[in-house]
């Protein structure tokens, strides 16, 4: 007679790694600006636009990125309002609209990240991020869509922000992102005992760009429509090891190597119904390329509509002025896609190869069905519009993956149903390197690969 062992009785997973609580103190700490000029400084697009984190090299500690976000009180400056009129951060954006450009440096001065556009990059990163994501990561406290927002809701926004609201803003991309794998062992850092572990400077953006109006806005005269951050705060989430545990590598000649992602951004003008770019990128790993089409204006001020002038995806099949017909991606002579996807009737087949480049087994975002009972159109087809291709076959969080372009550009070609106007193609490259910090102190990015890898493919 067989006999057979109940699932239940039987451990597939892995077990807990036994780690004794002495071994690791978990504290928590305010880090403030280093140009904090006191409590009652205001940062603004209009006067000081750029905060500065120096990040201390605490001695045998480690950053926990999932556990640390910012958080700032957030209040419109809308001068004179004529009736129920005003100003309100913009809740289809929220806080990841606050920050146009972070860069992460180390002490040494070595950059880490760069990224230009980071409004705009937040914007596409939330189109292919899991429906079920909660909007709170990005500071933004209304899971709503925009026709569900009233009147009355809005009034509310307005009135809250004329006193300031205390926000969050959650890291996305590289060093410091929310998803990183590893703990950031700031104490390892300390390059020439320099005392510190690297810096991150963000600039505010636009306030055009980040602010909704509500009715008019605010006297056509008045000159005061923009926002204040005060009392800004970087909340980590801190690990002191043990000293035992630091010497096991303080007493090793072995490198700490922490994968992570950053991203490039490309711009360029297209102005033909027939478009071809070029990318380059010196990476061995390149992941995926976000892309979308914005408008080169600036709003003249902050307006009522979901989203401003550079936020608002252009290009889907519900654009009233030009639709994409034809993408394409080709690298040398091979291209992406056997055939080049069409959206002749739809955007369903640009659609699924997003979903493809998500790599979740969830819905993402832009599959939400936007302007409920009237043409069931998913927010895909009308603003939350991008083409986001991938180059790893499976998931490269748990493979590196990714493609080497060598001294091959990737060659995107567009097709559209009329010719651009005042548009703006803007690509954001997704590269994976290695952070590797020495028995010294001192960082540098090396390749994810191994340089014999270099070369297409």
């Amino acid at each position: 007679m067989s006999r057979s062992v109940p699932s239940k009785l039987t451990s597939y997973g892995p077990q807990p790694i036994a780690v004794s609580a002495k071994k690791m103190d978990l504290s928590y700490t305010s880090l403030l600006p280093a140009n904090n000029a006191g409590a009652d400084f205001v940062y603004a697009p209009g006067g000081t636009n750029r905060i500065l984190f120096r990040v201390p090299a605490y001695a045998d500690t480690m950053l926990d990125c999932e556990r640390s976000y910012l958080t700032f009180k957030f209040a419109c400056s809308s001068g004179a309002e004529t009736g129920g009129n005003g100003l309100m951060l913009n809740p289809r954006l929220g806080t990841s609209a606050v920050f146009n450009r972070m860069i992460v440096k180390s002490a040494g001065g070595l950059v880490i990240e760069d990224i230009q556009n980071l409004d705009l990059l937040n914007r596409i990163l939330r189109t292919v991020s899991p429906a079920d994501e909660a909007r709170h990561a990005e500071g933004e406290f209304l899971d709503l869509h925009q026709d569900q927002i009233d009147t009355t809701m809005k009034t509310s926004l307005k009135d809250a922000y004329k006193t300031g609201v205390t926000l969050k803003y959650q890291f996305r991309t590289g060093l410091l992102a929310k998803h990183l794998k590893s703990y950031i062992p700031v104490g390892a850092m300390n390059g020439g005992n320099a005392g510190e572990a690297f810096s991150v400077e963000l600039f505010l953006n636009d306030q055009k760009k980040c602010l909704q109006a509500l009715g008019t806005g605010t006297d056509a005269t008045d000159t005061k429509k923009s926002y204040t951050l005060q009392d800004v705060k970087w909340n980590m989430a801190l690990l002191r090891a043990d000293s035992s545990i630091a010497e096991r590598f303080n007493n090793s000649n072995q490198e700490i190597v922490i994968p992570i992602t950053t991203y490039r951004n490309n711009q360029a003008s297209i102005s033909s119904n027939q478009t071809t770019i070029q990318i380059a990128e010196a990476c061995s790993d390149l992941r995926r390329v976000h892309t979308a089409i914005v408008d080169s204006r600036n709003e003249a001020a902050p307006v009522s509509s979901a989203y401003p002038r550079g936020l608002a995806l252009k290009g889907g099949f519900k654009d009233a002025t030009f639709k994409v017909s034809s993408y394409q991606l080709q690298v040398g002579n091979k291209y992406i896609y056997n055939e080049a996807i069409l959206s002749e009737t739809d955007n369903t087949l640009l659609l699924e190869q997003v979903k493809n480049a998500s790599f979740t087994k969830k819905p993402i975002m832009c599959e939400q069905i936007s302007e409920l009972g009237v043409d069931m159109r998913p927010d895909y087809e009308t603003d939350s519009f991008t083409l986001t291709s991938s180059f790893c076959y499976t998931d490269p969080t748990q493979m590196v993956n990714g493609i080497s372009l060598g001294s091959l550009p990737l060659v995107m070609s567009l097709k559209t149903t009329a010719a651009p106007a005042n548009s703006t193609l803007q690509s954001f490259s997704e590269c994976g390197y290695n952070l590797v910090i020495e028995k010294g102190g001192y960082m540098s990015l090396k390749d994810s690969k191994d340089p014999s890898d270099f070369g297409m493919y």
